[in-house]
């Protein structure tokens, strides 16, 4: 992991308080190895429906069309470059993952071209002479999918690099959403009368294998920036953690109940969308009024680890303070920050009007030349 920054851990946290954070980074490490191990495996089930001529296995169940040949291979290649990206790679290594990510940015964008163009360069009978039946059936990747391809080959190769971060993640983002827009699809209905509702289509088992590429890329580093806010150990980090699954899953998963209810003929369709309205509403609501009760637990546990540790400088400070001599004290880089009684006597002024000044390059020669003789004798 990347050195650690003051937002990520509270300077005033013990080192149990560093050890949980270093534990959850490592769990985000291992959900972005089981994702890329899940995209692999969903990747070689779904091709061997096309080699043994399984429909199911490539997802063709309950009406949903099934994943494309071409997909399956893109998304093996893509799970075994972000497994690689998890491991600590020799140079060898890391050239396959980089040939890797360019293949799946490569394909998806000559998919796409074919869409935005009209040009057959024949994506279609990419791999039809490896297979027995029509070519034509084997068809290419949709719109959409070609799309996240493009966007998640790029993270790839970003990630290969370290090039970026944010950047990087934010690319994640944009494809998982995308990819839960052609999940909810299926389980919001869809049209084929409307332009949008055509270019958002992709595969259920797509969806669900994007989805999956998306957060693999996002656990990737979770140290570093947007990701990094949500791992922090502070009250962000805290919060973060239990909005988002909240916002993402829970409200996601209720408003597809309500759905639900309305095709069951529960309820109308306009009383279905105020109920959502209203049930998301006070979900939220009574999930923010949770967070906080922790939030303030969190702060009071704090402030009263503050208070000790106010309490312990004092005594200290008294302690140093019923000393005859001058003393003073600075930090790792010779700034100034405390002088006792008989400093500031020595000194003839205040702490509070030195606080801050290097010791030895802002004070007089004779408060502090005996020290500069002794600092330079340690450096010869």
């Amino acid at each position: 992991f990347e050195p650690l920054k003051p937002d990520q851990v509270p300077l005033e946290d013990d080192k149990e308080q560093l050890s949980i954070y270093l534990n959850r980074l490592s769990h985000f490490k291992i959900y972005s190895q089981s994702c890329a191990l899940l995209v692999v495996i969903l990747g070689i089930i779904a091709a061997m429906g096309w080699l043994l001529n399984i429909p199911v296995l490539r997802g063709e169940f309950w009406g949903f069309p099934g994943t494309k040949l071409n997909s399956t291979l893109i998304f093996i290649m893509a799970g075994v470059c972000l497994y690689l990206l998890n491991r600590k790679l020799s140079p060898n290594l890391l050239t396959i993952t980089r040939i890797l990510a360019v293949l799946v940015t490569i394909l998806g964008a000559l998919t796409l071209m074919e869409y935005v163009t009209g040009v057959n360069i024949g994506m279609n009978q990419l791999f039809s002479s490896i297979l027995p039946g029509s070519a034509v059936l084997l068809g290419k990747s949709r719109s959409m999918g070609a799309l996240n391809y493009v966007i998640l080959g790029t993270a790839l190769l970003m990630a290969s690099y370290k090039y970026k971060p944010r950047l990087m993640q934010l690319l994640a983002f944009i494809a998982g959403f995308l990819a839960l827009l052609g999940l909810s699809s299926y389980l919001y209905g869809m049209s084929t009368s409307y332009l949008l509702d055509l270019m958002v289509q992709m595969a259920f088992l797509s969806s669900l294998i994007h989805i999956f590429l998306s957060v693999g890329i996002l656990c990737l580093y979770p140290d570093r920036s947007y990701m990094g806010r949500i791992t922090a150990q502070n009250s962000g980090g805290y919060m973060a953690r239990r909005l988002l699954p909240a916002a993402l899953v829970a409200v996601f998963i209720l408003d597809l109940l309500i759905t639900l209810g309305q095709q069951f003929n529960i309820y109308s369709e306009h009383f279905g969308n105020v109920f959502g309205i209203i049930f998301t509403l006070a979900f939220l609501t009574a999930v923010i009024i949770w967070n906080a009760h922790i939030l303030n637990q969190m702060d009071r546990q704090r402030q009263e680890s503050n208070l000790k540790r106010l309490k312990l400088k004092e005594f200290y400070e008294n302690l140093v303070e019923g000393i005859n001599e001058g003393i003073w004290v600075t930090d790792s880089e010779d700034h100034l920050y405390f002088m006792n009684r008989g400093m500031e006597e020595i000194a003839g002024s205040k702490t509070g009007k030195m606080e801050g000044l290097h010791v030895l390059n802002d004070l007089p020669d004779k408060y502090v030349g005996a020290l500069k003789d002794y600092r330079s004798e340690e450096h010869t």
